[in-house]
């Protein structure tokens, strides 16, 4: 659910594909004040496509596919 790429609402369940950032890339995208919270429990994923999670998207799973297959594993916690 959430805001579409035509700005309506949508009624269903909806999925984007995000790369994982490599640490010094994530570290130097963030305001210095945010860059303490960068710990190796944490890691930054998405894109410059205008594709990311929003408002009502942070407490749902960020999950991986493993090799190509059919099994998803969860990585982490969208925040």
């Amino acid at each position: 659910m959430g805001v579409t790429e035509n700005n309506t609402v949508s009624q269903s369940l909806r999925i984007t594909s995000e790369r994982i950032i490599p640490e010094d890339e994530c570290r130097m995208s963030q305001k210095r004040d945010f860059r303490k919270y960068l710990t190796y429990t944490t890691f930054c994923a998405g894109w410059n496509n205008g594709t990311a999670v929003c408002n009502g998207d942070s407490g749902g799973g960020l999950v991986l596919q493993r090799n190509n297959s059919a099994i998803w594993d969860i990585h982490g916690v969208v925040s």
